[in-house]
C-alpha cells in the first residue's frame, strides 16, 4: 500500500541539536520519540535545566502528547533517549551515558508504564566478569540499544571492554556485550557476547532486537578472525535464543568491505522467519541491506540502494513488521542535500523482495529540506499499516525537529478515542478502515465497510463491525458483538472480559461459511476466530466433546450446545471454575482449535 502522510509529530520543546526523532518506535496507537540531547527541567530544581539529559515523548493516535519521560537520575549529559522501544503497555528508554547515584557515565535502561508514566524498573549496567563494581562499568554505553518483548528486555553495551581469556590474552577495548533481563524483577537472565575472536572496537551490541524466540545483535566492526586483513572490521550479526541465550547463527556480508558497517542496524520478524541486517557504508557508503532466514541462517536476499549515490547511507535504519520492511537512507539527495528517503518493501523468507513505495520529506513552513535527514530512524507496525519516520533535521533548524507518521489510506482512516462516559460512535460512512477505542461506559460502536479495529472499555457495550476483516474487543462487561461479513477476530485480553454472570454474546459467529460476492460471484470461506490475547501457547483440539487443552495460560476450553446456541466455557487457572463465558447466538457449527488463538501480538 502506498505511503500517505498521516500526521506530523512535532518536538514539544524544539531546540537546535535536540535530536528529536533520532530514535522512534510505533506500537498500536502509540508513537514514542526520543530526544537524547533535550534539556529538560530538573525535577529537583524547577529553575534549572539539565544539559543534554534527554527526554522521550509519547503521542497517541490523534497526535496528542500523552506522556513525557526523563531520566529518573536527572543525569547531566546522560543522553536519555539513546534508544527506545515499546511492548504493549511498557516503554523502555536507554540512556547510554546516564549516571547511577554518584557514578558518572555508566549507562542505564528504564521501563515505564506508557499510560500512567510510572517508573516500573531501573536497570543498571551489570559488572564485568572479573572484579568490577556491580552496575558501575563506566563508558560501556549501556543503553545504546534496547528492545522489549513480552517480559524480557535486551540492552546493548557496545563500549564494554571484553576481559582477557584463554583465546585472547589481551583486553579488547569496546568489544561490546548485550544483556537480557526480566522486566518484572529486573534481574539479568543471561549475557550475550560475540562468539568470535574479537578485536578492539568491534562494538557488539551497537544495535539489537528481541522478538519471539530470538535475539538479533549487530556487531558493526566485527569479524571472524581479526588477523585476517580481508575480514577485519567488515561487521557481523548474530542470532541467539531468547530463552537461554544460546548461539544460533552468524550472519556475514557476502560483499565484505572494511568499515562497511554490516550490523549497523538490525531487525527481526518472528512471524515471517526473517532477520534483516544493514550495511550502510558498503559500496562507497551508498549502502546495502541483507535478508536472512532465521531458521536456516541462510542469506535469502540482497537489497541494493534503488538510487545509488555515494554517501546515501541506505540502511541507516531498518524496521520489519511481518513481511513489510522499511529502510531509511537519511543522506539521500533526491529532494535536497542530505534530505533523506525511506523505502518500503515486501520481503519473504524465500527471497522475494518487492519495492512497494518510496517516501521523501516534504517542505515544512516553506523551509528547505536540505539537511533534514529524513529516515534517520524508522519503525514499522502492524504489517503494512503504520510507518513512523524520524528526522535529524534540528541540527540545521529547530523547526525541522519532527517525525512523520504515515498510514496506508485504508489502515487508519478514522481514529476515534472516547472518554469514560457512555459513547455513541458511528463511523459507517465510507469504504474505509476505522480505529475506534472508547473508554469505560456503556458504549455503542457502529462501523461500515473496511477492516476495522473496534475496542470498547469496561461496560455493557454494543459493537457492530460491518463488512470487512475486523477486530472486536468488548473488554470487561456483558457485551454484544457483531462481526458482520468476512472473517473477524473477537479478542479477550484477560479473564475479567466475559464473566460467567456477565457474559458476551457474539451474534454471528461463522465457521466454514461460504460468502458469495454479488458482483463477481467469487466464493470465500469465512472463519471467525476467538483470540485469547495474553495466553501463552496455541490450542490443541483433542476430539471428544469439543474439548481443548492449550497448555500454559489456559487450563480448559469446552463448548456446549443449548438449544440453537453454543456456549463456550474457559477455565484460566486450573481450579475447575469457569472464568470466562461466551455465548455464540444461533450457532450450531463444529468448533475446532483453528477457531481459537492465543497469540500475544495481534499485529
Amino acid at each position: 500500500m502506498p505511503l500517505v502522510n498521516l500526521q506530523l509529530l512535532n518536538n514539544p520543546s524544539p531546540t537546535i541539536r535536540d535530536e528529536f526523532g533520532s530514535e522512534v518506535v510505533q506500537f498500536g496507537e502509540y508513537s514514542a520519540i526520543a530526544t537524547k540531547f533535550d534539556d529538560p527541567i530538573n525535577p529537583n530544581d524547577v529553575t534549572q535545566e539539565i544539559r543534554n539529559a534527554g527526554s522521550a515523548f509519547v503521542f497517541d493516535g490523534l497526535g496528542d502528547l500523552t506522556n513525557t519521560f526523563i531520566d529518573p537520575q536527572a543525569s547531566r549529559q546522560g543522553e536519555f533517549g539513546s534508544s527506545i522501544d515499546i511492548w504493549q503497555n511498557n516503554v523502555v528508554v536507554g540512556g547510554r551515558r546516564a549516571d547511577i547515584a554518584s557514578n558518572n557515565n555508566v549507562g542505564g535502561a528504564y521501563i515505564f508504564d506508557i499510560t500512567s508514566g510510572n517508573l516500573i524498573q531501573s536497570i543498571a549496567n551489570p559488572p564485568n566478569d572479573v572484579g568490577a563494581t556491580p552496575g558501575l562499568v563506566q563508558q560501556s554505553r549501556f543503553g545504546e540499544a534496547v528492545s522489549i518483548y513480552q517480559n524480557r528486555v535486551a540492552v546493548g553495551a557496545p563500549g564494554h571492554d571484553r576481559e582477557a581469556d584463554n583465546v585472547n590474552p589481551n583486553i579488547d577495548w569496546d568489544a561490546g556485550v548485550a544483556h537480557v533481563f526480566d522486566v518484572t524483577s529486573g534481574q539479568r537472565l543471561f549475557k550475550l557476547e560475540s562468539p568470535n575472536n574479537t578485536d578492539n572496537f568491534s562494538i557488539f551490541g551497537f544495535d539489537l532486537e528481541l522478538s519471539g524466540q530470538h535475539v538479533l545483535v549487530g556487531e558493526r566492526y566485527g569479524e571472524t578472525d581479526f588477523t585476517d586483513v580481508t575480514d577485519k572490521d567488515t561487521g557481523r550479526a548474530y542470532l541467539f535464543s531468547a530463552n537461554d541465550g544460546s548461539f544460533l547463527h552468524e550472519f556475514a556480508s557476502p560483499n565484505p568491505e572494511r568499515n562497511g558497517s554490516f550490523g549497523y542496524a538490525v531487525t527481526l520478524s518472528s512471524s515471517a522467519n526473517l532477520a534483516v541486517v544493514s550495511a550502510p557504508e558498503e559500496n562507497d557508503k551508498s549502502g546495502r541491506v541483507y535478508v536472512f532466514n532465521t531458521t536456516s541462517g541462510n542469506l535469502v536476499a540482497t537489497i541494493d540502494n534503488p538510487t545509488p549515490d555515494p554517501n546515501d547511507f541506505f540502511g541507516q535504519s531498518v524496521s520489519l513488521s511481518g513481511n513489510t520492511l522499511l529502510v531509511g537512507a537519511d543522506r539521500d539527495d533526491t529532494e535536497g542535500i542530505d534530505a533523506g528517503a525511506v523505502y518500503k518493501y515486501q520481503v519473504t523468507s524465500g527471497g522475494s523482495v518487492t519495492l512497494t513505495d518510496t517516501a521523501f520529506p516534504t517542505p515544512i513552513n516553506n523551509l528547505p529540506v536540505d539537511g533534514m535527514r529524513f529516515g534517520f530512524s524508522v519503525s514499522q507496525y502492524g504489517g503494512d499499516s503504520v510507518s513512523l519516520i524520524g528526522t535529524r533535521g534540528d541540527w540545521v533548524n529547530a523547526d525541522l525537529s519532527l517525525a512523520y507518521r504515515f498510514g496506508a489510506p485504508d489502515s487508519i482512516e478514522k481514529l476515534v478515542v472516547g472518554g469514560s462516559g457512555n459513547d455513541d460512535v458511528d463511523t459507517s460512512e465510507g469504504d474505509d478502515s476505522d480505529q475506534v477505542d472508547t473508554g469505560d461506559g456503556n458504549d455503542r460502536i457502529i462501523a461500515g465497510d473496511g477492516d476495522d479495529f473496534l475496542r470498547a472499555g469496561r461496560g455493557n457495550d454494543f459493537i457492530d463491525a460491518g463488512p470487512g476483516e475486523d477486530i472486536l474487543i468488548g473488554s470487561r462487561g456483558g457485551d454484544i458483538l457483531i462481526g458482520g461479513e468476512d472473517s473477524d477476530t473477537f479478542v479477550y485480553t484477560n479473564h475479567e472480559d466475559s464473566k460467567s454472570w456477565n457474559y458476551d454474546i457474539i451474534t454471528d459467529f461463522q465457521v466454514d461459511a461460504e460468502q458469495i460476492d454479488p458482483v463477481t460471484g467469487d466464493v470465500t470461506v469465512v472463519n471467525d476466530t476467538i483470540n485469547l490475547f495474553k495466553a501463552d501457547r496455541h490450542l490443541q483440539y483433542v476430539g471428544e466433546r469439543d474439548y481443548f487443552t492449550p497448555g500454559n495460560g489456559i487450563n480448559e476450553i469446552r463448548s456446549e450446545q443449548v438449544g440453537f446456541d453454543t456456549w463456550i466455557y474457559i477455565d484460566r487457572f486450573d481450579d475447575g471454575v469457569t472464568d470466562m463465558t461466551i455465548k455464540l447466538h444461533n450457532f450450531q457449527g463444529t468448533l475446532t482449535a483453528d477457531h481459537f488463538d492465543v497469540q500475544t501480538n495481534l499485529f
